[in-house]
């Protein structure tokens, strides 16, 4: 803290929350692309038990839909986990060495209105890949509302971010579905 003349050393103590607003991004009307998020996290072996066993690393898979032609809906993020099922940056995440899904899944939300794990379809969903999977436990949970600092999968959006911010998609160059109309 600075005064006119005078400079003095000063210790403060800041006492408060952390708290980052919600990832609401502003898009335009027509032509946007709305991304999915999914994050592998990878727990530590040699620390089980501890805080310091679950960290933030591990795969990312993002999946980009038009918001002009398609939507995301519980549906297609029950798609996009069977997808990742098979990718191999996943497999080590998903699967035992004996190539059999891991019984325990574990599933951090953001709890929009296609996850939040309160609605009947996300349930539905969730129940199908259960029993499709041969599950013994399947646990979908979603931070408190403004605690977005918190999950995971938000941090690496801004890695995300960063890499595209500014940047122009040619609209012939995949596909020729963004036409003059």
């Amino acid at each position: 803290m600075t005064a006119a003349k005078v400079q003095a050393p000063m210790l403060m103590h800041m006492n408060y929350k952390v708290h980052l607003p919600d990832r609401d991004f502003s898009l335009g009307t027509r032509h946007r692309l709305t991304p999915s998020v999914y994050a592998g996290i990878k727990v530590k072996e040699d620390c089980q038990g501890r805080k310091e066993a679950v960290t933030y690393s591990g795969p990312t898979y993002v999946a980009t839909r038009s918001g002009k032609h398609s939507s995301s809906t519980a549906t297609t993020h029950a798609k996009d986990f069977d997808r990742l099922l098979e990718l191999p940056d996943f497999v080590a995440l998903f699967k035992t060495s004996d190539v059999q899904l891991k019984p325990v899944l574990f599933m951090s939300v953001y709890g929009g209105p296609d996850e939040n794990p309160r609605y009947k379809l996300v349930i539905r969903h969730a129940i199908s890949r259960f029993l499709k999977h041969d599950l013994h436990g399947l646990f979908v949970f979603r931070n408190a509302p403004g605690r977005s600092v918190f999950n995971r999968v938000e941090r690496r959006l801004v890695y995300l971010s960063r890499a595209l911010a500014g940047l122009i998609l040619p609209h012939d160059y995949f596909g020729n579905h963004l036409d003059g109309n």
